[in-house]
């Protein structure tokens, strides 16, 4: 296979270098014939110009990395979809990278896409509760912009450049279990994860809170903590069923827990609500292929991405941002998996 570079271009052309590289860095200023000529030899030796390269000299590569802590998790490739078609309208690329929760991965990919001179880094996915995990992400946004989505990272640092897209979580955990309330339960289980993450705090926040709000006393045997997987909601079924003041309504953090929620409640000939109700929260795609449908609290995670990705455009385009924390409000999506007690 024989490469063929900016060079040979030029020389099937009989244009020089320059007015060549002009045609992919700045098209409009070229003559439309001469414009017309580039763009058929160009196809006609199927020439690929070099990103990094040109990134050289326009000092952008028009790519976007992508960090998040999770591939398992079904919330993100909605968020994903959301970034990337946007992108894609202003002729931008993203790439991805996983981490699997470790901090010292997410530095490591870092270094990675500041080395491939991506444009802007979006991390997508809750943080750690303790700040200093998040120092080297405010290092980052000194040098390029960075935006943050499902959690936020504040800083008083005037050279960090940092945006901010969430869901009030804590809202939607509220609105939840205020729902079940309305239904008449009281004795309302939450299935959530022990990881020390932003998402899982404030969760819990809005449960007891709406508890309170209620007049219904919290009751640590209610809370099941596992890892945040359909996996995780159907052990913490197996648990809360062997129970001998049952609860009669379940509040999962996730439409993915919920899963194995719905799973150990059949297998144990039990109903839908019939028996006992059920709640998610996301919104994904998955929640209405169940059955029962699930009720759920809906992050909208298309339009989350989507803002995101809106928001970094608007970035690198070098326009100013007002607000750079951007709290979405969740949806409650009322469906046959909650019914009265």
């Amino acid at each position: 296979m024989i490469l063929v570079n900016i060079i040979d271009v030029a020389k099937k052309t009989g244009f020089s270098t320059a007015t060549v590289s002009r045609y992919f860095n700045n098209p409009e200023k070229l003559k439309d014939e001469t414009r017309k000529k580039i763009e058929e030899t160009v196809r006609e030796l199927d020439f690929h110009p070099n990103s990094l390269a040109r990134g050289l000299i326009t000092s952008s590569t028009n790519s976007i990395g992508i960090i998040i802590p999770d591939i398992n998790n079904v919330f993100y490739p909605t968020v994903i979809r959301g970034i990337q078609d946007n992108m894609l309208e202003d002729g931008y690329t993203a790439f991805i990278s996983n981490t699997d929760d470790d901090i010292d991965r997410e530095r490591m990919y870092i270094n990675t896409y500041l080395g491939k001179r991506v444009d802007g880094i979006i991390f997508l996915g809750t943080r750690p509760i303790e700040k200093n995990n998040s120092d080297h992400i405010v290092n980052v946004s000194k040098r390029i912009p960075v935006v943050v989505i499902s959690d936020r990272i504040d800083t008083t640092d005037k050279d960090a450049t940092i945006c901010n897209v969430y869901s009030d979580e804590e809202g939607g955990a509220f609105e939840a279990v205020k729902y079940l309330v309305k239904l008449g339960h009281k004795k309302i289980a939450f299935i959530t994860s022990s990881i020390e993450s932003g998402t899982y705090y404030r969760k819990m926040a809005g449960y007891k809170r709406a508890l309170q709000h209620s007049d219904i006393g919290f009751n640590k045997n209610y809370v099941f903590y596992e890892r945040p997987y359909a996996q995780g909601g159907y052990n913490a079924t197996k648990r809360l069923l062997k129970l001998n003041d049952r609860p009669t309504a379940v509040f999962a953090i996730s439409d993915q827990m919920a899963l194995g929620v719905i799973k150990g409640i059949h297998e144990n000939d039990l109903s839908i609500p019939g028996d006992i109700s059920l709640i998610g929260f996301s919104g994904v795609s998955i929640s209405k292929d169940v059955f029962p449908e699930l009720t759920t609290i809906d992050q909208e995670p298309y339009e989350m991405g989507e803002k995101a990705s809106k928001m970094m455009m608007s970035l690198l385009k070098g326009e100013e941002i007002i607000d750079k924390n951007v709290s979405l409000k969740t949806i409650l999506r009322t469906r046959s998996s909650c019914g009265q007690v």
